[in-house]
C-alpha cells in the first residue's frame, strides 16, 4: 500500500531501539530460553485498531463487533480535527479523530463527526484557556440522546433521536502521556482511510503524522498543542440526516 505520507520509511528496529531503549522489551523464547527483541506497543503503519461510536445507539464498540457500552475513555497521544467524505458523506462533514494506546498496549482510534465534533470544540475551548495540553488529559466520553425534526427534499416530514457524544476531561496519567509523546516521535501515527479521504485539516496536533500532513492546495493546517481557537461555521444545505452522527 503506498504511504500517505511522504516519510522517509521507518527506521531498522536496532535504530529506533537506541532511540527509544524503552518502547522494547526483551522476551524469553518459551522452549530455548533465548531472549529477543519485540515493540512494547503494537501498530502497524496507517492502520492502528479501530473503536467506533455508533450514533443511532449512543454506544461504543470495537471493530464494528464488540460492545463496549455508552461510556468510553482514553488518553490521547495525538488527534486532529478535519473535514472529508469519509463513509459517504459531504467533503464538509466535520470529524475530530482521536489516536491513543489502548489496554492491550495497541496504537487505536476513534473518530466523531458533526455535533459530537462541535461538543468537542466547545469543550476543548475551556482547556485551551485553562492552558492546558489535550495530551495530558484523560477524554470520558458520554452521550446524550437528541432529537430531529425534518422536512426531507420530497416535502414529507421525519422525524426520530440519534445521541451526540458528551466530552469531559479529567487529569491524565503523566506516564501516559510522556509514552505517547515518544511512539509519536518514533512511529508515523495515522490511519490510511481517514487520511485519503481529507478534504481540509483544520487542527492537528503535534504528535499526528510527526507534524506532517499532505499539502495540497486546498488543506490548511494548524499545528497545535495549545492555542486560542474559533468556533467552527456550521451550516447545513437543505436537509442532510448525515449531520446526526449517525456512523455504524
Amino acid at each position: 500500500m503506498e504511504n500517505v505520507f511522504e516519510t522517509t520509511a521507518l527506521a531498522p528496529i536496532n535504530d529506533l531501539q537506541a532511540l527509544f531503549p524503552h518502547l522494547f522489551i526483551d522476551v524469553p523464547d518459551e522452549d530455548t530460553g533465548e531472549v529477543y527483541t519485540e515493540p512494547r506497543i503494537v501498530y502497524v503503519e496507517g492502520q492502528p485498531l479501530v473503536y467506533r461510536f455508533d450514533g443511532k445507539t449512543g454506544r461504543f464498540n470495537f471493530n464494528g463487533k464488540e460492545d463496549l457500552g455508552k461510556e468510553f475513555a482514553f488518553q490521547p497521544i495525538c488527534w486532529r480535527q478535519f473535514t472529508g467524505n469519509l463513509f459517504d458523506r459531504k467533503d464538509s462533514t466535520r470529524w475530530v479523530e482521536f489516536f491513543f494506546i489502548d489496554d492491550n498496549q495497541c496504537v487505536s482510534t476513534v473518530l466523531f463527526n458533526n455535533s459530537s465534533e462541535l461538543n468537542f470544540t466547545k469543550a476543548l475551548k475551556d482547556l485551551v484557556y485553562s492552558r492546558k495540553k489535550l495530551e495530558e488529559m484523560r477524554i470520558t466520553v458520554t452521550t446524550e440522546k437528541l432529537n430531529y425534526d425534518v422536512t426531507l427534499p420530497d416535502g414529507q416530514p421525519q422525524k426520530g433521536v440519534y445521541y451526540a457524544a458528551v466530552f469531559n476531561f479529567t487529569e491524565g496519567n503523566r506516564e501516559v502521556r510522556l509514552l505517547g509523546r515518544d511512539v509519536c516521535r518514533a512511529y508515523t501515527i495515522y490511519t490510511d482511510m481517514t487520511a485519503r479521504a481529507t478534504k481540509t485539516n483544520t487542527r492537528i496536533s503535534v504528535g499526528y503524522a510527526k507534524g506532517f500532513v499532505s499539502t495540497s492546495p486546498e488543506q490548511t493546517t494548524e499545528l497545535l498543542e495549545t492555542s486560542s481557537l474559533q468556533e467552527p461555521d456550521y451550516h447545513y444545505e437543505g436537509v442532510d440526516l448525515n449531520r446526526f452522527d449517525i456512523v455504524s
